[in-house]
Formats: C-alpha cells, sequence, structure tokens
C-alpha cells in the first residue's frame, strides 16, 4: 500500500504561511486608494485579543481531544473563528456616534457587498462548498451505519472500521458551531457597513472608507479560518483511518483524496490566519 505523507503535507503550509508573514504588507485591490488611514486602537485591541482567546481555545480543546474526547478536536478550528468573529463585532460595536453633526454627503448608501474582499470571498466560497461536500458524502455514505464500509482491494471485501466514531453525529457540533460563526460575520459585515462614521470631519471620509474594508477583511478572514479548520479535521481523520485498515493499493485513492483535501484545508487554515496576523493596526495615537 502507499504510504500517504502526512506530515510533509501539513508541515509544508505552514513553513509556508511563517515565511508569508515576512513579505511586507501591500494594500488589497479592494481598498480605496490614498494613504493609510489612522484605525482606532480600540478595534485592533478587540480583533487581536479575540485571536489570543481563540487560539487559547483552540489549545484547550485541542488537549480535551488527547484525553479521549474526539469531538472537541473537530471543535477546535471552529472555535478559534467564533472567538475573532465576536471580538471583530465587539470592535465595531464600540464605535460611538461622532460628536459633530455629520453631513448629509457622508450619509451615502452603503451595501455589505461592498466590503467583500473579492479574492477571499471566492476562496471562501469554495472551501465552504467542499466541506458541504465532503459532509454531504459522508451522510450519505454513512447513513444507517455506524461505520463507512470502503473496499479494499476488492469488490467483495469489505471493511467496516471505527464503529460510531467517525459518523454524521460527529459533524452536528461543528454546523452548530460554523452556522454561529455565519450569524456572527452576517451581524459584524452588517455593522461595518452600516455604522456610523469615524469622524463628520470631509477629510475623514477615506480614512472611514479604509476602516470599513480592514474590518471586513478581517471577518472574512477568521470565517475562512473556521470553515477551512473544519474541513482539515473532517478530511484528515478519515484519512489517517483508511490509510491504516485498508492493506491494499486499491484503497489508496481515497486514503490520499482525504490527506490531499485536509492538506488543503490546513493550506488555507494558514493563509486565512496570515491575512488576519496581517490587517493593520493602525498607528498607537489612534483614537
Amino acid at each position: 500500500m502507499l504510504s500517504v505523507p502526512v506530515v510533509p503535507l501539513v508541515s509544508v503550509p505552514i513553513v509556508a504561511g511563517l515565511l508569508l508573514l515576512l513579505i511586507p504588507t501591500r494594500t488589497p485591490a479592494t481598498d480605496p486608494a490614498g494613504p493609510t488611514p489612522p484605525q482606532p486602537r480600540r478595534i485592533a485591541h478587540w480583533r487581536r485579543g479575540s485571536l489570543a482567546a481563540g487560539i487559547v481555545a483552540a489549545a484547550a480543546l485541542a488537549g480535551l481531544s488527547a484525553g479521549g474526547n474526539d469531538v472537541a478536536a473537530f471543535l477546535a478550528g471552529p472555535a478559534l473563528g467564533v472567538c475573532v468573529l465576536a471580538g471583530c463585532l465587539a470592535g465595531e460595536l464600540g464605535v460611538a456616534e461622532p460628536k459633530a453633526q455629520v453631513r448629509t454627503a457622508a450619509l451615502r448608501q452603503r451595501r455589505v457587498r461592498d466590503y467583500f474582499p473579492r479574492r477571499l470571498a471566492i476562496r471562501l466560497a469554495a472551501l465552504t462548498v467542499l466541506l458541504a461536500g465532503m459532509l454531504v458524502f459522508t451522510h450519505l455514505s454513512w447513513k444507517g451505519i455506524s461505520g463507512a464500509n470502503w473496499v479494499c482491494g476488492s469488490s467483495r471485501i469489505m471493511v467496516l472500521y471505527f464503529s460510531d466514531r467517525l459518523g454524521f453525529s460527529y459533524a452536528i457540533p461543528v454546523l452548530a458551531a460554523l452556522a454561529a460563526g455565519a450569524a456572527l460575520s452576517f451581524v459584524a459585515l452588517r455593522r461595518i457597513a452600516h455604522r456610523p462614521p469615524l469622524d463628520a470631519g470631509p477629510e475623514a471620509l477615506e480614512a472611514d472608507e479604509r476602516q470599513r474594508h480592514t474590518s471586513a477583511r478581517a471577518v472574512i478572514s477568521a470565517w475562512g479560518a473556521a470553515v477551512s479548520a473544519a474541513l482539515a479535521a473532517g478530511a484528515l481523520a478519515p484519512g489517517g483511518v483508511l490509510n491504516g485498515f485498508c492493506p491494499r493499493s486499491p484503497a489508496d485513492l481515497p486514503s490520499i483524496l482525504a490527506t490531499l483535501a485536509g492538506a488543503a484545508g490546513i493550506a488555507c487554515l494558514v493563509h486565512f490566519l496570515v491575512q488576519l496576523v496581517r490587517v493593520p493596526a493602525g498607528p498607537k495615537d489612534a483614537a
């Protein structure tokens, strides 16, 4: 049987992500042109603090999974994303009405889709479709049985593995966490689009607009981290089981495909986390 190179597939995206952190940040094409504006410190503090809290929560859930709670391993990634989304929303909710009266010209109609980072949104949509397809396939394959039957070497030889350990019931808490993340993302993006401007002065309009794009990019990155982590965990687990339980070469294909999907999820997770960490925090004198 072919050996699936799990360690290289997992480690290469992580190393690549660390190298990406060393590359200077460029202003995305979706942002309005102009110099980088000041960003309120409390918004950045909420976002960075929630990222730290999410990492702690993910590490705690990973520790629980090491102790025998397998569901916790699948919830680690969504927990990270939900924490960051909650922090992004809290930071935006903290933006107060400007003290001076806002001019009518500043009160233009804003739509949520105007602040979608298109490239990140496309990647996120592809990940969501892949995750949904994997869950549907899992449900159809395991419906009515406690494990999965896979052909190993012959169409007449079926292997039943890990009874009640990788069934569709494992996806229910993950789907609940992702649903919470989707709701937080929607509410946060609506708040970003419809909140009051940071300042009433006309010179602050460009800065306010760039602030909205920055916050929206952070929200999309956090949601992408949640989805890609769920995809990675949901794909690597059956990939490892297939690799260990099917002794003949025809079973290599599902094992390799599952492992590659898991590696793609890890690569996307690293990408979204890098995007999230590299969101500008603004100058220290921003209020």
